[in-house]
């Protein structure tokens, strides 16, 4: 394999690489499990591993990698080869179907690496400690099952949990805060309102109303460890913070499309609205 030619990213002194992995959904775990192994292994070169998952141009895991300040080496070539080899090595079969008409480029091909199609739009510290620790938990309730439905599910028991972090009062401002950003994004597209309201009415709201619930007056003996770390941050972060913050990385590292974010803020506004 020729060596690459690719400069990453730098900011304050350190190096991002912005990389994606486009690899069925089926075999995520597997490659989850090798890109934190990958990282462990070098954590003399990489401080910092960060996360998400997309079907954005193809089903894909996005991964950045940022080295401690003031180091001089370029590690491109070493991340291209090594994630290269272990696609050759363990190719997946994609059964994902191209969405003509929904977009305007065609897919990346599965099975291949594509550097800096997405970028951090946050390079704070406190975006990467979040981050991680949000990391943390979506693994952790994961539990290896990286099908749609269920990373779906975790991004609605964390916004839900997050949000009840916040004080009661501004809880509905917040989410309504969220809502009106989200319906700017797609730009009163009626497809995407429609499909909203659709998988909106699917539900049977009554049993949605007793998860939220549940989620609400879930006890501390009922978490794992790193949701226990996470809540305790998210507290803390909320006494001065912002929730958009938040909920977006929450989003992020998910892999959300705008028009299922809607939908879990639909479900959850419709609570608030019952509870009244």
């Amino acid at each position: 394999m020729n060596k690459i030619e690719h400069t990453p990213y730098i900011w304050e002194k350190r190096k991002w690489y912005f990389i994606s992995i486009f690899y069925a959904r089926e075999k995520w775990g597997e490659l989850t499990s090798e890109t934190l192994r990958f990282y462990k292994e070098r954590k003399n070169m990489f401080e910092v591993c960060l996360i998400s998952f997309s079907r954005e141009k193809g089903e894909n895991i996005q991964v950045t990698f940022i080295t401690p300040e003031d180091n001089n080496n370029n590690y491109s070539n070493e991340i291209q080869v090594y994630f290269q080899s272990f696609i050759d090595r363990n190719p997946s079969i994609s059964k994902q179907i191209f969405p003509y008409g929904e977009v305007v480029w065609c897919n990346y091909s599965n099975n291949s690496l594509t550097w800096d199609i997405f970028k951090s739009t946050y390079y704070s510290d406190q975006y990467i400690y979040f981050y991680q620790k949000t990391l943390d938990v979506v693994l952790k309730l994961a539990n290896d099952d990286f099908s749609e439905n269920n990373f779906f599910s975790i991004a609605m028991y964390m916004i839900t949990k997050g949000l009840f972090c916040i004080n009661k009062c501004e809880q509905k401002n917040a989410l309504l805060q969220i809502i009106y950003t989200i319906s700017k994004e797609i730009k009163n597209n009626l497809k995407v309102n429609n499909w909203v309201k659709e998988q909106v009415n699917k539900y049977d709201f009554d049993k949605v109303f007793d998860v939220i619930v549940s989620y609400k007056n879930e006890g501390e003996n009922e978490y794992s460890e790193e949701l226990m770390i996470w809540l305790n941050e998210v507290k803390t972060f909320m006494k001065t913070g912002d929730y958009q913050f938040l909920y977006f990385v929450i989003c992020r590292i998910c892999g959300l499309t705008p028009s299922r974010q809607l939908v879990i803020l639909s479900l959850l506004n419709k609570w608030f609205e019952w509870k009244r």
